[in-house]
């Protein structure tokens, strides 16, 4: 063998063949970005890909989540909420006997819950409660709608117990008014990140009030008829009650409060350094070209974030 000649395996760079590189994992805040329970449910499931509305919305948002927000809301705005308002009529007019003025009047206070929904909304958002600003507060508007429900069902027939019965009725509605909004802010949060598929999102949350809605009125309308309303507030009282284990176990998926101040500025930090076209990415913001003065200048486009409510943050 010639002492020149190579000893192994030679391989000419014209034999390799050419390999695609390695594509790049997409995070959680990337377009195209497909939530990895999402990716097997559509292998297990094909067919579900396929599903209007909701093979859309649940790609990047995981089934989860998605799956959770649909049957909270068919429960409780959807159902709880129609079977108590429906069944105003038939309790103040046929078992507490009251005039129709004293009806209007109750009536229009016990439908004020949703009005007065964005107090909530400012108070989670300034307190967290065990480091959470949606969670919990969700957990207890189960509780207590459910409760007030049951009292406005077990209040005696008599004209004295419509004034109490339509506080019920506003607390118990309120009560559902705080976790649409909250619900509303946690996927607002999902769909300024994923804008595309948060159409789909929105319109499968709102066709399942709608059909939450048919169904309570076809449960309500018989059983007022038939002169019993409180079975479908003690159902209404029922189905708030369960929503309280989605926020138990977290099945919306929302995280700690600082973490998700962390991303969200984070997020806002990456959008607004892709819209400067002049500016580069610096350690506390970002550094832009003053046309003007023709000089750079450093200006953080967001303020940092900082540890709500302090280092004993509830």
């Amino acid at each position: 063998m010639p002492d020149d000649q190579q000893t192994g395996n030679v391989v000419n760079s014209g034999d390799v063949p050419c390999s695609a590189p390695p594509q790049q994992k997409l995070e959680e805040d990337d377009e195209g970005y497909v939530h990895p329970d999402t990716a097997t449910l559509f292998d297990a499931f094909p067919f579900m890909r396929h599903f209007p509305i909701f093979g859309t919305a649940v790609v990047p948002f995981g089934p989860k989540c998605t799956m959770s927000l649909g049957v909270v809301y068919i429960l409780s705005k959807g159902l709880a909420r129609t079977l108590l308002n429906a069944s105003r009529y038939a309790m103040f007019m046929k078992k507490y006997g009251v005039t129709t003025a004293v009806y209007q009047r109750i009536s229009g206070i016990g439908s004020m819950g949703f009005s007065i929904k964005p107090l909530t909304a400012i108070l989670s958002d300034t307190f967290a409660f065990f480091g959470y600003t949606k969670r919990w507060y969700m957990a207890m508007s189960c509780v207590a709608g459910a409760v007030c429900a049951v009292v406005y069902g077990l209040l005696p027939f008599k004209s004295s117990s419509a004034g109490i019965a339509g506080g019920m009725i506003f607390i118990s509605v309120f009560c559902i008014a705080n976790i649409d909004v909250l619900s509303e802010g946690h996927y607002s949060r999902l769909i300024k990140r994923h804008p595309v598929p948060g159409a789909d999102l929105i319109s499968w949350i709102w066709a399942l009030i709608m059909v939450g809605a048919i169904i309570a009125s076809a449960i309500q309308g018989p059983l007022s008829d038939l002169g019993r309303p409180t079975v479908g507030i003690f159902i209404s009282a029922g189905l708030q009650a369960f929503c309280m284990l989605f926020f138990i176990f977290n099945w919306y998926g929302e995280k700690k409060n600082l973490v998700e101040r962390k991303e969200d500025y984070l997020f806002l930090l990456r959008e607004a350094q892709m819209r400067g076209t002049d500016s580069e990415p610096i350690k506390e913001g970002v550094l832009g070209y003053d046309s003007t003065t023709n000089k750079s200048k450093s200006a953080a486009p967001y303020p940092e974030p900082f540890a709500q409510n302090g280092g004993n943050e509830l």
